[in-house]
Order: structure tokens, then C-alpha cells, then sequence
């Protein structure tokens, strides 16, 4: 079965490990696909079910899902995350275990830190190889939609917190969103910005992403 490999960071891990976190949306590089041309459903049935279309070299429309990088319904990713060797490269030390740098790590019970190599130092997930990775996904959904798409419901499976604000006006949480209790919605766009508005990709700007829904298989 194909298999590719996705990046994710210590917060979304740990809620796909406590089974909080079952979606994940990642920009459409607008260089290597015809947004412009995502308008035109093929059929009324097409644009009812709300998956854009594009024409291909041989003039025929196709689905854009059918060019997601990251698979398609049935196929398999692994997690790429931060990660650090032990002595012999014997296990593997994960970011989300810890709440400190590695010089100065509270580590969970299972892992002992006398085992860690004298000066070691976290590397990037770009750099982990197949074997050391612990989650194994298999996509169940695929979707294209504009970012602020998103529903309550798929935010909350993002993993995105439905607790209420103690002060919806006041930090971090503040959005016009929170008036109508889209709470999940309000941490999504938070969550949203710090990891892609550096990148020209902001929540204002409603790019169209790929809505990846996935299941924990190993």
C-alpha cells in the first residue's frame, strides 16, 4: 500500500494519540494548480457535492481532489514529527513527551532520560526516517474547500477545544466569531495564523486547502 509521510507538530500529535484529532487541512500551492479554473463543476451534481474542477491537458475536467500530494481515500500516511534518538538509536525520544528543551526534560514515566545521548540535541521531522515513526494514518476523506469552510464540528476535529471563553472579549480568543458561538471555529483560525499567516497563507485571505480526514491505524 502507498504510503506517505505528513509533518506534524507536538500539539497536534498528542491529539491524534488522546483520539481528539481526526482532520487535517494543509494549503493548496495555488503555483502548482489552476485555482482560477476550480470554478467549473463538471455536472450540477459536481457542484452540489462541492468538489471543485479543473480541465487537464487532454481538455477533460477532473476531479482536483484526484491530484491531492498527500493520497487518496484508502491510502496511508506516517507522522513526521520532532524527534530525538536515544543511545544506539534503539528508540526514539518524541517532542510531545516533553514540556522543556531536551537539556531539561520532564519526561514521562516510560521514558528514562539517563538513556538520551550526552548532548543531544531535538531534530527537525523533515530529518526522521520511516522506521521511527510511531503513527501510522489511513485517509478516510478528502476534501477541497476555501479555509474558513471549516464547521464547528470539523474544527473540534482538527482538535481544537470547545470549551467556552471566560472572556470572549478579552486575549487571544477575541473574534467576531465567538458572538455566534463558533468557539472551535475562533481557536481554529488562532491555531490557523500561527502556522501559516508568516507563510502568506492567512485566515483573511481563505485559501483553498486540502480537508484531509484520516484514522489511527498503528
Amino acid at each position: 500500500m502507498k504510503e506517505r509521510p505528513i509533518i506534524m507538530g507536538a500539539e497536534s500529535v498528542r491529539a491524534i494519540l488522546e483520539g481528539r484529532k481526526t482532520q487535517t487541512r494543509r494549503v493548496i500551492d495555488p503555483h502548482k494548480y489552476n485555482i482560477g479554473g476550480w470554478d467549473m463543476p463538471r455536472t450540477k451534481e459536481d457542484m452540489e457535492a462541492g468538489y471543485p474542477f479543473a480541465e487537464n491537458a487532454d481538455g477533460d475536467f477532473v476531479s482536483v481532489v484526484d491530484w491531492c500530494p498527500y493520497g487518496r481515500v484508502g491510502e496511508r500516511l506516517y507522522v513526521k514529527e520532532r524527534f530525538a534518538y536515544w543511545i544506539g538509536r534503539e528508540a526514539v525520544a518524541y517532542s510531545d513527551m516533553c514540556h522543556k528543551s531536551i537539556e531539561d526534560i520532564e519526561w514521562e514515566d516510560e521514558v528514562n532520560i539517563s538513556n538520551i545521548a550526552e548532548g543531544g540535541k531535538w531534530k527537525s521531522p523533515m530529518y526522521m526516517p520511516r522506521w521511527a515513526s510511531r503513527i501510522t494514518l489511513e485517509i478516510t476523506d478528502i476534501r477541497v474547500e476555501r479555509v474558513q469552510d471549516i464547521t464547528e464540528e470539523d474544527a473540534k476535529a482538527e482538535g481544537c477545544d470547545d470549551t467556552p471563553y471566560e472572556q470572549p472579549w478579552d486575549g487571544p480568543g477575541t473574534w467576531e466569531g465567538v458572538k455566534f458561538g463558533w468557539i472551535t471555529r475562533a481557536r481554529y483560525r488562532t491555531l490557523w495564523n500561527s502556522l501559516n499567516a508568516k507563510r502568506g497563507y492567512s485566515w483573511e485571505k481563505n485559501p483553498w486547502v486540502w480537508a484531509i480526514t484520516f484514522k489511527v491505524v498503528s
